[in-house]
């Protein structure tokens, strides 16, 4: 944890600074294991999150698979053309449902 508290001071310093003299992130943040799960805590797991573009499930059954943060998920175009998010895991058998992004899978 104490590189998780060192790389938060880091970037509140530099949030500190005139927006001229930001800095990009420390390197050490994009292989911290520490943040990333303090990330998946505080961000992704508490906001709502972008999975795609409407025009990526342009069709009703068009659909796609994804992971946020180890939860897998597939969105999908209902047939009276909403988009729709769930969980892609079965309850019973605790096994993907569908994967990758055919188009025509089924039509809800």
């Amino acid at each position: 944890m104490d590189d998780a508290v060192k790389l938060l001071g880091l970037l509140a310093d530099n949030a500190g600074r005139p927006f001229g003299e930001a800095l990009s992130l420390p390197p050490r943040v994009y292989a911290s294991e520490v943040f990333h799960a303090l990330e998946a805590e505080r961000i992704f797991h508490r906001e709502w999150l972008c999975v795609g573009r409407a025009d990526d499930v342009a069709n009703a059954g068009d659909y796609m698979a994804t992971d946020i943060v180890g939860l897998p998920i597939f969105t999908i175009r209902t047939e009276t053309g909403d988009i729709r998010s769930y969980s892609n895991v079965c309850l019973h058998r605790q096994m993907r449902l569908v994967s990758g992004r055919p188009r025509q899978f089924c039509v809800m």
